[in-house]
């Protein structure tokens, strides 16, 4: 337990590679003002980082490989640097700020990442998000959610995966979906919660080309009975 500690010194790194822990780590309202690593630690428990802060711009917050049986939970959580969660094995990852606010930094890496339940990511800005073979085994919930420069979802899967007010990448060739697959999936036309069919091809045609993005798309549409749609999709 870490809630409200400060280590101080932004020259120097905190880690806690390779921990082990039979329940929780509480890190809220901690501030941490050089580089963090968690690579590699096994928690037993939820690691909440609830109002925390890690300032310095030039050093990674390292959760590459760990394991967690409860939720990762970032809420309002500042990061200044990028943010290394690749190859973990986590129940849920919560990443949010509060309503009316704005989670932003530089970097999310999810790549190679399993998520066993929730991925949420709200009311969040990134530079880039690297979600490469992410696996994630019950919802992904985007919203509010803005990507400016890169997001590469090549070969991640989803069970269901729900879109409200993203802006993704707008240079075509850096956004990439090409491989990803989905049981469900679904973009929210307004704060109502209604859907929009037509705005998943949107979504098709604003990522670099991929065959397998338009055919998985044809497929799932024809399964939910949209095959004036899923024409206009094979067309594309």
């Amino acid at each position: 337990e870490a809630r409200e500690a400060r280590f101080a010194n932004p020259e120097q790194s905190v880690t806690f590679w390779a921990m082990k822990t039979g329940n929780m780590v509480f890190l809220d309202q901690a501030e941490f003002n050089g580089g963090v690593s968690f690579a590699n630690a096994d928690i037993g428990g939820r690691l909440s980082a609830i109002d925390a802060r890690f300032t310095n711009p030039t050093q990674t917050v390292n959760l590459e490989g760990v394991k967690t049986a409860d939720t990762i939970m970032f809420r309002n959580t500042q990061f200044a640097g990028p943010v290394f969660l690749n190859y973990a094995t986590i129940l849920d990852l919560f990443v949010e700020a509060r309503e009316g606010e704005t989670l932003s930094f530089p970097q999310l890496d999810l790549s190679y990442t399993v998520i066993r339940r929730e991925l949420r990511l709200r009311n969040v800005a990134l530079l880039r998000w690297q979600a490469t073979r992410l696996h994630v085994e019950g919802p992904t919930r985007l919203s509010n959610l803005t990507i400016t420069e890169t997001a590469d979802l090549d070969h991640a899967s989803f069970l269901n995966l729900s879109l409200g007010q993203v802006s993704w990448p707008a240079a075509r060739d850096q956004f990439r979906l090409g491989g990803m697959t989905y049981q469900d999936i679904a973009v929210s036309a307004d704060d109502a919660g209604s859907f929009d069919w037509t705005a998943l091809l949107d979504l098709a045609n604003k990522s670099a080309y991929s065959v397998q993005t338009y055919a998985n798309l044809e497929a799932f549409l024809q399964q939910q009975g949209y095959s004036d749609l899923a024409d206009a999709v094979f067309t594309a």
